[in-house]
């Protein structure tokens, strides 16, 4: 039966329930989730680009843009474009909050799906078999329940992976298929430039297959060329949509010039625009070509020391994957120990040599097939593991890593479900599942997303108060959009710069003495105990939020400071007399020394 079949007929479809219901938790995955280029998208539909109350990421900023719009585009146009649709024109309304803040997620719900599909894809091209294990993996894995439903470019880099995976496998039977692997090939480079270190594999599959004895030389030379036309076709097809979007070309269109993709947006909601055979007028602009700085051996030795992050290996990878982390550890150090046998018995010279047996054709086909599976999985996840630890940035984190998860799942699936799992695998497989769906998608860093979304419903933080401006500290700062219209005129800032408990008073109240028409607060997990005499007020509290930059203690802070909580200040004399203190660069008094650079960076 086909994968879609397969997928129908399983538990697959029960399980989709579960995924679709956590597209309400307010878990906070990390810092930069909301700044992956949704608010510009959102500033298309809503502000017309205009307005400074959003952020969009310094990256997508100034006259050398380093981050495509392109991911941002797929994960969020449509689901705004809806969005719009279903809010009145400048009319408020309860629900914009939920709009703004779910059908993203609905929509990335239906995009998980298709990542699924290609995924499952690569075993139905080697004759199907584990399949109904890998679905349970997916369905299961926290990972497809709470990041595969987050507007992030990353599920579009995991979708252009799985394509690769499924397109290599196609290829190796095929050349004629070649196109295939290269159209998803080209999303990946636009989705992060790294992604061109995944062309090694369709390298290495055309020079075995030219080295054949019977290879079909007008088959392999169609290939490339067909497969290098439909490259860089869509590669000039997405330069130029980037190029539209930063303004580097206009469009003409009807006898009207549209400078940028945003103004082109908002002349459609108008219904202004004459739609005829466009003319282009400006330059190209290629934006993985501008996110590859390192040009220079010398530069790109200093690019590494900054760039090598141990925690992706070490730390994020384990989370994300779980027990099939502990199944690849094991799995490498008997792969390993049989090397290492199989080598000294060469050296040795004991060992006879084995006979081989004359297999079958089908069968000699199968063992063929597994083999091309096997390489080309492998060969993903450690091209993979190799390019998050080297040009991984050390915040990315979890969602940096997680297309990971599709060739992990592929080459273990085995080991959790099925004859050769191993034993009480899928207990721990679960159980490991749970834990992760309650903490990052019920505690980590929950409360900010539930304030930001009830100011929006707007609810006043005072019955009478100024508009409100709100630093986060300890904890992650939302996303402005999340406010949607903003009828209160709140601001949200962030102190993740300060690292003294004692300088954000008189900081956020040095600021607040700059504007006095506004109230300000502070919001900052129950755990740090901020009280009346520190100059804090209690206003609300958020229960269920957990930040790892303030951990509770012990079991008693589990249960009583498992909380964000919300204060606003009180005058203090010290703040009339105290400035802040300017606190020292990361590293110590050495680190300022040598011009702020790290010990470990230089």
């Amino acid at each position: 039966p086909s994968t879609l079949a397969v997928m129908l007929k399983s538990h697959y479809p029960l399980l989709l329930v579960l995924r679709l219901l956590c597209i309400c938790l307010p878990g906070f995955i990390q810092r930069s989730e909301f700044a992956e280029g949704q608010e510009a998208v959102y500033k298309m539909f809503f502000y017309g680009g205009t307005d400074d109350f959003l952020d969009v990421p310094a990256d997508m900023l100034g006259d050398d843009p380093k981050t495509s719009i392109v991911p941002a585009l797929i994960t969020s146009f449509v689901p705004y474009a809806v969005a719009k649709a279903l809010l009145s024109e400048g009319e408020h309304s309860i629900w914009a909050p939920v709009i703004t803040f779910l059908i993203p997620r609905v929509w990335m719900f239906f995009l998980s799906i298709v990542l699924d599909f290609f995924t499952l894809e690569c075993l139905n091209l080697v004759g199907g078999q584990g399949r109904l294990e890998a679905a349970g993996i997916l369905a299961t894995s926290w990972a497809s329940l709470v990041i595969a439903v987050r507007p992030s470019k990353a599920i579009v880099e995991a979708i252009a992976l799985s394509g690769c995976m499924a397109s290599l496998l196609s290829v190796r039977s095929d050349l004629l298929k070649t196109p295939a692997f290269l159209i998803f090939y080209a999303l990946g480079v636009f989705c992060r430039s790294s992604f061109f270190m995944y062309g090694l594999i369709l390298m290495y599959f055309i020079g075995t297959m030219v080295m054949k004895p019977d290879v079909r030389y007008v088959a392999t030379i169609s290939g490339i060329i067909l497969g290098a036309v439909a490259f860089l076709f869509e590669f000039a097809s997405l330069a130029a949509l980037d190029s539209f979007y930063y303004g580097k070309l206009s469009l003409v269109m009807g006898g009207v010039i549209y400078e940028n993709l945003t103004s082109l947006v908002q002349k459609v909601q108008e219904g202004g625009v004459l739609f005829s055979l466009p003319r282009v007028i400006g330059s190209l602009m290629i934006t993985p070509f501008h996110s590859m700085t390192v040009n220079t051996l010398q530069e790109f030795r200093v690019y590494l020391a900054k760039s090598i992050s141990a925690g992706q290996m070490f730390v994020s990878f384990p989370l994300l994957v779980g027990p099939l982390a502990v199944i690849l550890c094991i799995e490498a150090y008997d792969s390993f120990r049989r090397l290492t046998k199989e080598v000294m018995s060469e050296v040795k010279g004991g060992q006879k040599k084995r006979k081989t047996k004359k297999l079958p054709e089908l069968a000699k086909a199968r063992e063929e097939e597994e083999s091309v599976y096997s390489d080309t999985v492998e060969m993903t996840l450690t091209l993979g593991l190799t390019v998050e630890a080297v040009f991984g940035s050390g915040t990315a984190g979890l969602l940096s890593i997680f297309p990971l998860l599709a060739p992990c799942i592929l080459m273990f699936h085995e080991k959790i479900f099925g004859a050769k799992a191993f034993k009480s695998a899928w207990k721990w497989w679960i159980a490991y599942n749970m834990l992760a769906v309650l903490f990052f998608g019920f505690l980590h860093n929950s409360g900010p997303v539930r304030l930001a979304t009830g100011l929006a419903h707007g609810e006043m933080i005072e019955p009478a108060g100024s508009p409100p401006t709100i630093y986060f500290y300890k904890t992650y700062k939302p996303a402005n959009y999340l406010l949607h219209d903003n009828i209160l005129d709140a601001k949200f800032m962030s102190l993740e710069n300060v690292t003294r408990t004692e300088n954000v008073h008189p900081k956020v109240w040095a600021a607040q003495g700059h504007e006095p028409g506004r109230k300000f607060y502070v919001a900052a997990p129950a755990t740090l105990a901020l009280t009346e005499k520190q100059g804090y007020s209690l206003v609300a509290k958020y229960n269920m939020h957990m930040s790892l930059e303030s951990l509770p203690r012990n079991i008693d802070d589990v249960l009583k400071s498992s909380k964000m909580n919300l204060y606003s200040l009180i005058e203090r004399e010290e703040d009339d007399e105290i400035e802040v203190e300017e606190e020292e660069p990361e590293g110590g008094a050495w680190d300022a020394e040598q011009g702020g650079s790290s010990r470990d960076e230089l």
